[in-house]
């Protein structure tokens, strides 16, 4: 193969996932694309799974990722790393260093406070293409959130942070803040009532199906955490065929022949 060749993009990735940039020979899964899309944009919160190796990272990236941009909602895939750091401190990086970022809405900024997850989600404004986008957050392998090696505190701190994102709740100790302040005049209620509106999110949160029964740790503080999940089906042979035969008769530059 050229050097020229070696840079142009593949028709089959091989072992590794689909990526956004390969959405047009991404083919065999329209049906979970337009299902799975829909209910992301119906619901807050979407649980997928599926057994390892089965395509939700492909599925995500390169079907249901271009299908969301075209409803302007835009997927931030994000996972946790093993680190020694917390959780939350990993996944705020991860938020606020994002390309889609486009700015943050600094109403009733609480300086030297630690921001949650809640209230950073709350001030990141997003774009897509230079216009506001919805963000997805995208927890990809969420079953590392379990098996990585996290202390056990930084992890229900992360749960708890979730839940209150998920749960469109406010988080406990800010409110009882700012109530604190509204009281004693140092907060207007302009800046209260921006405070009282809700982070426009969704979340999608991918795990094998084998580590599903760990959902049970979250569910205390998300009772209805998988009441919208969507399970990932094996190809069957008429769709492995179109995965297979249509990647090879899409016309354009590719480090492969048709």
């Amino acid at each position: 193969m050229s050097n020229a060749a070696a840079n142009l993009p593949r028709r089959y990735p091989g072992l590794r996932p689909f990526e956004r940039s390969q959405s047009a020979v991404f083919h065999g899964r329209q049906e979970d694309i337009a299902r799975l899309s829909n209910l992301v944009l119906r619901e807050r919160l979407v649980v997928l799974f599926a057994k390892s190796g089965m395509g939700k990272t492909s599925l995500l990236q390169a079907g249901c990722a271009p299908e969301l941009e075209r409803q302007d909602f835009v997927p931030i895939f994000l996972r946790t790393e093993r680190s020694d750091r917390p959780l939350l401190s990993g996944i705020g990086e991860l938020l606020e260093k994002n390309a889609h970022v486009g700015g943050t809405d600094d109403t009733g900024l609480r300086p030297g406070a630690t921001q949650t997850l809640w209230e950073k989600m709350k001030r990141l404004e997003f774009d897509l293409n230079g216009l506001p986008a919805t963000p997805v957050l995208v927890l990809d392998q969420f079953e590392e959130a379990f098996t990585l090696s996290h202390s056990e505190e930084s992890r229900n701190q992360f749960f708890s942070e979730l839940a209150d994102l998920a749960n469109e709740t406010m988080p406990e100790a800010l409110r009882a803040t700012l109530l604190e302040d509204f009281e004693y005049g140092k907060l207007d209620v302009e800046t209260m009532q921006w405070w009282e509106r809700q982070p426009n999110v969704r979340i999608v949160l991918s795990i094998r199906s084998d580590f599903l029964h760990m959902i049970d740790r979250v569910s205390k503080g998300i009772p209805g955490i998988l009441r919208n999940r969507y399970e990932l089906q094996p190809l069957n042979r008429e769709k492995a065929r179109t995965a297979i035969v249509n990647p090879a008769e899409q016309v354009g530059d590719y480090a492969s022949q048709t």
